[in-house]
């Protein structure tokens, strides 16, 4: 193994640590604050819409509530709860952290090889997403329950 794939495989399981911790964060922030306490955080993305809710908020919690208000619509009929409030992120974004975490354990433990092949697949596999991304953000059309 050359020293440039060793530094990429170390890459790579900091990445993943990093995007479990994140999702984990997700998870555990509606459990450990206070029972039907976040009820509705719709708002739009790109904008600090719910200010007022999440200053009154613990670290880390405001911290992923935050991120979660700048980077998310985060509309409530279409979010999950846990514990009686309402996650950073929708159902949407939600599922979008968790896939590209879950990808990235895939390569960690799995050991995939990333050639061009897959490297294509992988782009054309984004397009659409940043497409819709990009979209909703320049206000051109809101993506549909």
């Amino acid at each position: 193994m050359g020293q440039r794939a060793k530094y990429f495989d170390i890459f790579k399981c900091i990445l993943f640590v990093l995007f479990s911790s994140w999702i984990l964060l997700q998870f555990l922030a509606p459990i450990f604050l206070p029972e039907d306490s976040i009820r509705d955080l719709s708002g739009h993305v790109a904008i600090y819409d719910n200010k007022d809710i999440i200053n009154n908020m613990n670290f880390p919690w405001n911290f992923v509530y935050s991120i979660g208000d700048i980077l998310c619509n985060q509309k409530a009929d279409r979010s999950f709860f846990i514990n009686g409030n309402q996650m950073s992120f929708c159902s949407r974004c939600t599922g979008i952290w968790l896939g590209l975490t879950v990808g990235l354990g895939i390569m960690v433990f799995y050991m995939l090889k990333l050639d061009e092949k897959i490297l294509f697949f992988i782009i054309l596999g984004i397009i659409p997403l940043g497409i819709d991304g990009l979209g909703q953000l320049a206000g051109l059309w809101e993506s549909m329950k």
